[in-house]
């Protein structure tokens, strides 16, 4: 089956937070979602609003706009989801991205790519905990000097296995 859902512009001070708020938004998270929209100009990832313009997703992103005093706000509809159907939606989509983990290594990768296309500044863009990004290029680092280290570990392990076996060759031919 596949969702009937559309996107709308609609002003934002038509937006109603859901009734009860057990996701947490930390001031953090609003002031990160605000330098992002701040920095793109736009939403990229629409908040989910039910039929009466209550927040089933992305509610850091519609408070995140408030705060930059926005009057309009993209917004995503799923026509064919019950309010209760959607109230459940909400609570899955939300675990299910605490669920999600990185995998450090080509996040490193991933990061330096980033970082030599677009510039060294660009990493302060990115919504991460204080020293995350230092500890992440670190490890970078460390995993870049043992990576060439066994490299090197590796060519000499060949070099000596060659010379051994030639070493040998050449006592069994004599």
């Amino acid at each position: 089956m596949v969702n009937s859902h559309s996107i709308e512009n609609i002003q934002l001070t038509l937006v109603k937070q859901r009734s009860r708020q057990w996701r947490k938004n930390p001031a953090r998270q609003i002031d990160e979602a605000a330098r992002q929209l701040e920095r793109t100009g736009q939403v990229v990832e629409p908040p989910l609003l039910d039929s009466e313009n209550r927040v089933v997703c992305g509610g850091a992103i519609v408070q995140a706009a408030q705060k930059l005093k926005w009057t309009h706000i993209p917004i995503l509809r799923v026509a064919d989801m019950t309010p209760d159907e959607l109230r459940l939606y909400a609570i899955n989509a939300h675990k299910l991205n605490d669920l999600g983990s990185y995998n450090d290594e080509l996040l490193i990768e991933e990061l330096r790519d980033l970082e030599r296309l677009l510039g060294e500044e660009v990493l302060t863009t990115l919504a991460m905990e204080d020293g995350e990004l230092t500890r992440l290029l670190a490890l970078g680092r460390a995993l870049l000097k043992i990576h060439q280290a066994f490299v090197r570990l590796k060519t000499l392990l060949m070099l000596s296995l060659n010379w051994v076996t030639c070493g040998r060759s050449e006592k069994v031919t004599t």
